[in-house]
């Protein structure tokens, strides 16, 4: 992982201003590689046009440090920030390398195209092709990595790839505008932004030779920086997996009977045997063989632990679907010996902790009166809410602890480093401006409730600092399997039809959506985040599976959403998990609403 920083000036505009804003730059990327940095300058012959490629490394891979941006034999200089899992490829072997030697034999466009596409993983880069004296830059597919960049708007202005924009104190606070929100996701973006995030449908060519000609409108983009779209066809050179469903739609007759819903309305406390047969039977054991290879290849890849008693890998868990199964194919990839750090977060949510303090008031008195001797020799009602002691206990920290409880039960020869990740109030508001230019040009309420969620400062706060460089998130189940409350909505509506539209949505829209802005939260700290549910066979498998094998809305609550998943978690002893409804970051945190108000989540942080 590492930070891309590529600022193109006209050399004769190269004002203290943009001196100033490209040293900001520069340190808030180097929050995200704190390993090694360097830089490769270069100066067209006209002298017109100056151009800085800088690269920052959180070295994760390779027995030797790979340094960035790295310029081989034929003058072409790469800044490569991600991950590649080709499976020819050693674990210890440098991605960067791979990349640049893949790219060193492409002379043409379209073999450099072609290269780009055979990249494995998660990922985004810049490249130099000096022959042809044109940038390339972009995002994989799915845009798991963060690129920002920055259009000239004036002849003295800069032209920015950047993968994150300045976090600096003296940043300016962004000016921001509503926009409607959906289930925690957001593409809500600021008022006339200074960034923009690289939009994750293609790669961008920048044409050195046209912007080095000193008649050229620097502000007009179009006549220097052209689009090429990644597609599904193969006879492009620019090729990636189709995300188009499978939209066969199920013939309810031949469809299992839904059982009744038990009489209190709560999901089983077991997941009930549902829908039996090979094409069930088939699909789990699929999705459980893919998204095994997809954890075991991004957890071997991970340098093993320096010191003993020291994990590798970190999951960003609340004890939920998601996680639980990360963390039980994780156990099977990564040696026994090595600890696996479960990180949970919980917010003090002011408003909730009030409310709770004047229920126990009340609670307190009128037990007062009714047993007075009682409690005075108990010594209290048990209720430390009020104290500050039940502060964390959110949903996501009681779900947590039931979580890591049930791995340490069916795992026990490992140690399961469960991880309460305490945030109180002031530390939140404290760190509000920061995360909003971190999460930046995404900048509506929701963004912010989410983002504050995965934004590990723990510090002074723990007592203990995970040494974990990689965090697993189970980001894309949801989107995949019917995890969201809008997608049963759609059933209720529209049918069968409607659930595949809903689906159809939500895979096509995940590049657009929060990988970019979470990438940059959490490799603001030196961390990488990686996302097995979006490996690419994951998501090429979970598209050409019928609706009905992966959510059945006509199912309770805790049963049918994420059902295929569910399944796969019940056959992996996760009985608990199997049934655990889901439930929003920001509500399990307990970062929404922690002010009153009526501030809504579309609404400008």
């Amino acid at each position: 992982m590492c930070g891309i920083l590529l600022a193109l000036s006209r050399t004769a505009d190269r004002t203290a201003e943009n001196a100033s804003r490209v040293q900001r730059l520069c340190e808030s990327n180097a929050l995200r590689g704190p390993d090694a940095h360097g830089c490769h300058t270069w100066t067209s012959p006209s002298g017109t046009l100056h151009a800085q490629l800088h690269g920052w490394v959180l070295h994760l891979r390779g027995a030797v440090l790979a340094g960035q941006p790295l310029t081989d034999a034929r003058s072409n200089t790469l800044a490569f920030n991600g991950e590649v899992y080709s499976s020819d490829m050693a674990a210890d072997a440098s991605d960067t390398l791979a990349v640049s030697r893949m790219l060193a034999g492409a002379t043409t466009e379209p073999q450099i195209l072609q290269s780009v596409s055979q990249i494995d993983g998660e990922w985004a880069l810049v490249y130099h092709h000096a022959a042809s004296n044109r940038v390339y830059f972009g995002r994989d597919y799915l845009g798991r990595r963060s690129l920002l960049m920055h259009a000239p708007r004036s002849p003295s202005d800069l032209f920015l790839v950047s993968s994150v924009g300045d976090v600096s104190d003296t940043a300016p606070e962004p000016a921001v505008v509503d926009s409607p929100e959906a289930d925690g996701d957001s593409q809500t973006e600021q008022a006339d932004p200074f960034w923009a995030e690289v939009p994750a449908t293609g790669i961008f060519v920048l044409d050195l030779a046209a912007v080095a000609n000193e008649t050229l409108d620097w502000t007009n983009t179009e006549s220097y920086l052209r689009h090429i779209p990644w597609t599904p066809e193969s006879d492009s050179p620019l090729t990636c997996p189709s995300l188009l469903l499978n939209t066969d739609i199920p013939d309810e007759s031949k469809l299992e009977t839904v059982p009744p819903p038990q009489a209190d309305g709560q999901p089983p406390a077991r997941l009930p045997a549902l829908m039996p047969g090979m094409a069930m039977d088939s699909a789990v054991q699929s999705l459980w063989m893919t998204l095994s290879v997809a954890v075991e290849r991004r957890a071997l890849t991970i340098p093993p632990p320096a010191l003993p008693d020291t994990a590798r890998l970190g999951i960003l868990f609340s004890g939920g679907l998601d996680c639980m199964v990360l963390a039980a194919l994780a156990h099977d990839a990564l040696p026994m010996d090595e600890p696996i750090d479960l990180l949970n977060v919980g917010f003090e949510n002011p408003r909730i902790a009030s409310h709770r303090a004047r229920s126990a008031a009340s609670a307190s008195a009128s037990a007062s009166k009714k047993h007075h001797r009682d409690r005075a020799g108990s010594g209290g009602d048990g209720d430390d809410s009020a104290s500050g002691s039940g502060t964390y206990d959110v949903p996501d920290r009681v779900t947590g602890r039931l979580g890591a409880g049930e791995l340490r039960a069916l795992f026990p020869g490992r140690v399961w480093r469960f991880i309460e990740v305490d945030v109180p109030y002031t530390e939140a508001v404290a760190q509000r401006s920061r995360i909003q230019r971190l999460m930046a040009p995404l900048s509506t309420v929701m963004d912010l409730r989410c983002t504050g969620v995965v934004t590990l400062d723990d510090g002074s706060q723990m007592p203990y600092e995970s040494k974990a460089r990689v965090l697993f998130s189970g980001l894309g189940a949801d989107e995949q399997l019917g995890g969201y409350g809008r997608h049963r909505v759609q059933y209720i509506k529209s049918g069968w039809q409607g659930l595949v539209t809903e689906l159809q949505l939500d895979v096509s829209r995940i590049a657009s959506r929060n990988l970019g802005r979470d990438d940059r939260i959490i490799a603001s700290h030196g961390k990488e985040v990686r996302f097995p549910f979006l490996d690419g066979s994951v998501t090429s498998l979970l598209c050409g599976l019928p609706v009905h094998l992966k959510v059945d809305p006509r199912l309770a609550k805790g049963v049918g959403d994420k059902l295929l998943l569910r399944q796969a978690a019940e056959m992996l002893g996760l009985s608990r998990a199997a049934v655990e409804p889901k439930r929003a970051v920001q509500f399990g945190a307990r970062t929404a609403k922690m002010e009153s108000g009526r501030q809504k989540g579309q609404e400008a942080a």
